[in-house]
């Protein structure tokens, strides 16, 4: 007689405890809270950047002006030598984006003109000028402006400075702008860039211009030293003009531009 015996395999499945979930889904979430602070963050650090670049040329204009007496690009003699300087402006104290010279009826685009002057002037670093194409941000024919080729770049992605002039109630007001491809609309004496929303010289969506404006200065879009410039009312609400729309903070709608003028 043989006796046979039986071997069973007891296996023990453990599934988490409360507090092992528990840990896993803190560990997410604290996860999901760094990832959202490491971007906002970043965006804020690149906000900062844009703001300090402002300031920059704020500076570099107010040096120029104490040295001169007028604004860079618009000052009324030739600055530097070679094909890459800068001409004379008008002298009438407004950085135009075209003017006619009365002496020598030659065209000037003094928006373009002040970088060449503040870097003729020793304001600003001769590197600004390495990979302008001067001559063609001088000519009125150009039908586009870009980031780098024309005018500085900036810390946004593919946007850049330009100078510009508002009339507001018979009050002229110089800017240093930032802007993404727009039309220069050289056609006429005092013609003013074409800057409207979106790839038309919009820079910066309504929430990060509201940011800017409400932490340097009086967080109203159409009014103190910065504000939003662009020839669309899609940056501001519909019922108050006034107000950055911020319901609508995808889309870059809004141009700010930073006060330069002397008082």
């Amino acid at each position: 007689m043989s006796n046979s015996k039986t071997f069973s395999l007891k296996t023990n499945k453990r599934g988490f405890t409360l507090i092992e979930l528990s840990i896993v889904l803190i560990i997410i979430g604290l996860l999901i809270v760094a990832v959202n602070s490491g971007t906002s963050l970043i965006r804020n650090a690149k906000l900062r950047s844009i703001t300090n670049e402002a300031k920059q040329y704020q500076v570099a204009v107010n040096s120029f002006f104490m040295k001169f007496d007028k604004y860079p690009g618009d000052f009324g003699q030739a600055l530097g030598s070679g094909a890459n300087a800068s001409v004379a402006g008008n002298g009438n104290n407004q950085i135009e984006w075209r003017v006619t010279d009365a002496s020598t009826s030659n065209s000037v685009n003094e928006g373009s003109n002040a970088w060449l002057q503040l870097i003729d002037a020793g304001v600003l670093k001769e590197d600004i000028r390495t990979n302008m194409n001067v001559p063609e941000m001088m000519v009125t024919a150009i039908t586009s402006a870009n980031p780098i080729k024309h005018y500085p770049a900036s810390a946004e992605s593919s946007t850049g400075w330009i100078f510009n002039s508002v009339d507001d109630s018979s009050v002229i007001t110089n800017y240093v702008q930032i802007v993404k491809s727009f039309n220069p609309n050289f056609s006429t004496d005092s013609d003013a860039p074409t800057i409207g929303s979106g790839s038309n010289g919009g820079s910066l969506n309504t929430s990060d211009s509201y940011s800017i404006d409400n932490k340097n200065d009086d967080g109203k879009r159409t009014s103190g030293d910065i504000r939003d410039n662009t020839d669309s009312s899609s940056c501001g609400t519909v019922a108050t003009p006034s107000d950055y729309d911020l319901t609508i903070d995808t889309a870059d709608v809004c141009s700010l531009a930073f006060k330069v003028t002397i008082n």
